[in-house]
C-alpha cells in the first residue's frame, strides 16, 4: 500500500502501521462528516424559507435567477386552482381524477417529465401517467398552495435485511418539519384553502 499523501510505503515502512491504521480510521469518518455537512446547510436554508428541492411542487416552478425561490406556473396552477374549485362544488377527489383524465390534462408526473428532461419516476411500476385519489388529495391538502414552505418531510435511516444493510426513507416525527409560512405567492387564498381543509375532515372516499 503506497500512500503520497503520508509519504507511506508499506514495502518499506512496517513500522508505520499502526499509523495508517489510525489514518484509516479517520478517513473512514469522512464520508459520514460530510454528509452531516451537507444535511446542516440544507437545513439552514429552509430555515431562510428557501426551497431547496430537485424540482418545483405542481403549479410552481424555480425563479430563473434564483433557484431557492418558488414562481407560479401558471398552466399548471390553472389546474390546481381547478381541482379546489371542483371540490369545493361537491366532487369527490376520485371523480375529481376522472374528470381530468377523460380532459387529457397531464398528471403532475406526465407534466414534470413534459418540462424537465432529467426528471425520472422514483417507481417505474406505478400507473403515474394518471391523475389519481391519491394525486389530488396530495394538492389540496398541500400549504404549499397557499405560500408555505413544509420541507424536510421525511428521513433515511439504516435498517438491515439478511445481513445487509441499506438506507430507507421514513417520514419524519410530527413537529420536526422545517415549516416556513409566506415564502411566495399563493396560487389558492387561505380562506378557500381552510374551507377545503374542513371538508376533508368531513367526507369519505366515495367515486
Amino acid at each position: 500500500f503506497v500512500s503520497l499523501g503520508e509519504g507511506f510505503d508499506s514495502l518499506y515502512s512496517q513500522k508505520d502501521d499502526l499509523k495508517m491504521a489510525f489514518l484509516a480510521v479517520l478517513n473512514s469518518t469522512y464520508p459520514a462528516d460530510i454528509s452531516r455537512k451537507v444535511s446542516m446547510s440544507l437545513d439552514i436554508k429552509r430555515q431562510d424559507g428557501k426551497f431547496v428541492g430537485a424540482f418545483a411542487p405542481y403549479g410552481y416552478q424555480k425563479d430563473k435567477n434564483n433557484k431557492y425561490l418558488l414562481v407560479i406556473d401558471e398552466p399548471a396552477a390553472t389546474i390546481v386552482r381547478k381541482i379546489f374549485y371542483l371540490f369545493l362544488k361537491g366532487m369527490s377527489k376520485q371523480s375529481i381524477a376522472i374528470y381530468l383524465n377523460e380532459s387529457g390534462i397531464c398528471c403532475p408526473t406526465e407534466y414534470k417529465k413534459a418540462n424537465h428532461s432529467q426528471y425520472q419516476p422514483a417507481q417505474k411500476n406505478y400507473p403515474f401517467f394518471v391523475w389519481t385519489y391519491s394525486t389530488i388529495h396530495k394538492i389540496l391538502s398541500n400549504e404549499v398552495y397557499i405560500g408555505n414552505l413544509i420541507q424536510k418531510k421525511t428521513k433515511l435511516i439504516k435498517v438491515f435485511e439478511n445481513d445487509k444493510s441499506r438506507k430507507k426513507k421514513v417520514p419524519i416525527e410530527t413537529g420536526k418539519e422545517i415549516k416556513i409560512e409566506q415564502t411566495h405567492q399563493p396560487i389558492i387564498d387561505k380562506k378557500t384553502f381552510e374551507q377545503v381543509q374542513q371538508l376533508l375532515k368531513k367526507r369519505r372516499r366515495t367515486i
